[in-house]
């Protein structure tokens, strides 16, 4: 790999990374604002830096459930989106927790494998295509209420022609604790 190609990569990690704070700080919907923002006027020496303010510390929810719902449905909606843009696969990187977003092959095994599919087959999970809210649960392993302080969980979701298929969650350090996507086969 020649330098140049190696110092982009580890630029779109960066910005990949900070994309992910974003989501975690303020929403996706937040982060496709952000990401597809035009770009900043380059500084010069008449317009110094000015400090950025620490994000607030944002705390793990307390219901497990709920925030769980809120990913799936995150994941849904972007899924369901007409036009399959880059921004939109940005944000839904920034649903999957940092251990499966890092490793150098990450990012393009999650478009080739789980983007591609879940937009393919969005449409078997939705009871009303349009409504990223409208699936159904099998069950959740472990079942039943889960503790404020689970660390992770998985859901079995309905598919219409399918088996309920799995999609685990674990809380990631590195977004404030929150939950997110480890492994799913939507």
């Amino acid at each position: 790999m020649s330098e140049e190609l190696a110092s982009a990569v580890r630029d779109l990690a960066a910005s990949i990374r900070e994309l992910a704070k974003v989501v975690a700080r303020d929403g996706a919907p937040r982060a496709l604002e952000v990401a597809v923002a035009p770009a900043a006027q380059p500084l010069t020496a008449a317009q110094p830096a000015q400090p950025q303010a620490a994000p607030p510390r944002v705390e793990a929810r307390l219901d497990p459930l709920a925030e769980a719902h809120e990913v799936l449905a995150e994941a849904f909606r972007l899924a369901s989106l007409l036009e399959d843009t880059e921004p939109a696969f940005e944000a839904f990187l920034g649903l999957y927790h940092t251990e499966r977003i890092t490793p150098p092959r990450a990012v393009p095994t999650l478009r080739e494998f789980a983007w591609r599919s879940l937009r393919r087959r969005v449409t078997d999970y939705l009871s009303e295509p349009g409504n990223p809210t409208s699936y159904t649960l099998a069950r959740t392993d472990p079942a039943g209420v889960l503790p404020a302080q689970i660390t992770a969980f998985r859901f079995f979701v309905n598919a219409r022609g399918r088996s309920p298929t799995p999609v685990a969650f674990k809380r990631d350090p590195d977004q404030q604790g929150r939950l997110r996507l480890t492994d799913s086969s939507l």
